[in-house]
């Protein structure tokens, strides 16, 4: 008769430390990224009066599965046109006016600040 036994404790502590994500150190990772992808957002914003670049914010949030970060533009600004009502029509002018356009240079940065944060 052969009897087989295993041992799955690390592998569940793994699962667990998994399921807690994302820490506080990931969080902060990330948030570096989100400041970076931010401000080349904001160098391209193209600027007539400056209310559109004042109406850009960025923020991000975590609950205990997931980080989300967020960058808008419109809505109040202290510029002379308050609120911003036209930063779609704007952004969809593209060529210069396309703030957006180099934000995906940075995709791989997220990832990277991801596997950080699982390393620990």
């Amino acid at each position: 008769m052969i009897h087989l036994t295993s041992d799955y404790s690390a592998l569940d502590r793994e699962m667990n430390r998994i399921a807690a994500m994302p820490t506080r150190k990931m969080k902060a990772y990330l948030d570096t990224v989100l400041d970076a992808t931010f401000a080349e957002a904001q160098a391209l914003v193209h600027i007539d009066t400056g209310s559109l670049k004042d109406s850009g914010k960025k923020s991000s949030d975590t609950d205990p599965t997931k980080w989300t970060g967020t960058m808008r533009w419109g809505g109040p600004s202290a510029g002379v046109n308050n609120p911003v009502d036209y930063a779609i029509y704007e952004l969809r002018r593209g060529g210069p006016h396309d703030w957006l356009v180099n934000v995906h240079l940075l995709d791989n940065l997220y990832a990277t600040a991801i596997l950080i944060g699982l390393r620990g």
